[in-house]
């Protein structure tokens, strides 16, 4: 009976464990706040060659060195 109590209480602890594990974070689920603030096409006005202009934080990118966070 004890038995019986311990591996039904392990197999729910597994089970729980395996839930938390497959729902990612948000972190990693969000990658940026909105990607129609940019685009990766060449020549257009939010593209590339245009995104150190779009944002403050972002112009780093019009140095056309990688960006490197501190």
């Amino acid at each position: 009976m004890k038995t019986m109590k311990s591996k039904t209480i392990l197999a729910l602890g597994f089970l729980l464990f395996i839930f938390i594990l497959s729902h990612p974070s948000p972190t990693q689920a969000q990658e940026v706040e909105d990607e129609r603030e940019f685009d990766y096409a060449r020549g257009g006005h939010m593209g590339p060659e245009k995104w150190g202009e779009i944002k403050k934080e972002w112009s780093a990118c019009s140095n056309g060195t990688m960006q490197i966070s501190d």
